[in-house]
């Protein structure tokens, strides 16, 4: 295993990236750049369910908009919004999203079960709204060991974190943690005015069949997709 090195940062956006080949997620990431998680590709009337925004510094803010019924956003909504104007109706739902889950969980006769690591971890979440967190990558390689089988971004890797934080073991309960495959191929899609391209976390119906559960970017309509780090990459925990 290799220890994490210093984060690269870079002032450039994502969504003006120019490239004629595949961008790893850690020179994405270390860009500007706005990424939509979804249970499907990106269309209109499919819904968005978290929203990531990369600082170019090293940061990420972190929204999660499912928490109740009426708080995710569709993909139409955001046609014709610039960055700034998308985030601010992100951070307005989901803090109502936020506040309505937490009102619930105080209420008797709540029915859903949740452990007390799960309801720490969704309190924690809503407190960091907005909030620059530090995230760290992570790559499990494949059975050569030469090869990547999946690549993981760990959010809120700091001390500060009650549920994060650097505890391997409570890292599985924190909830802006993301996995993602090795892409099959490169894609963009439009929707309206925006272009988007992403990547898949491997997530499987209930036949078995892979899902297009993932995270998209905004990003030029010539770009030519993602791909995922290889173990060796500067500064990427490798196991």
């Amino acid at each position: 295993m290799t220890a994490c090195g210093k984060k690269s940062s870079d002032s450039s956006d994502l969504s003006e990236e120019k490239s004629s080949e595949p961008v790893t997620l850690s020179e994405a990431f270390s860009k500007k750049g706005i990424w939509f998680y979804s249970y499907s590709s990106p269309q209109k009337e499919k819904a968005i369910d978290a929203v990531y925004i990369f600082n170019g510094k090293g940061r990420v803010r972190y929204y999660s908009l499912n928490y109740c019924s009426g708080s995710t956003i569709k993909y139409e909504e955001i046609r014709d919004k610039n960055i700034n104007e998308i985030e601010e109706l992100v951070k307005i739902r989901s803090q109502a999203s936020g506040k309505c889950f937490l009102t619930s969980l105080s209420k008797e006769g709540y029915n859903i079960s949740l452990s007390d690591e799960e309801e720490e971890g969704i309190k924690e979440e809503v407190q960091n709204i907005g909030k620059d967190l530090p995230y760290d990558l992570h790559i499990t390689s494949d059975e050569t060991g030469n090869g990547t089988a999946k690549e993981t971004l760990e959010v809120a890797t700091d001390e500060n974190s009650k549920i994060c934080g650097l505890d391997v073991k409570k890292r599985n309960h924190c909830p802006a943690d993301m996995e993602f495959i090795p892409p099959s191929d490169s894609f963009v899609t439009s929707v309206y005015d925006k272009n988007f391209s992403g990547v898949l976390n491997g997530k499987e119906d209930y036949d078995g069949n892979l899902t297009s559960r993932g995270l998209y970017a905004l990003v030029p309509p010539e770009f030519q997709g993602f791909t995922l780090d290889q173990p060796g990459a500067d500064g990427i925990e490798v196991d």
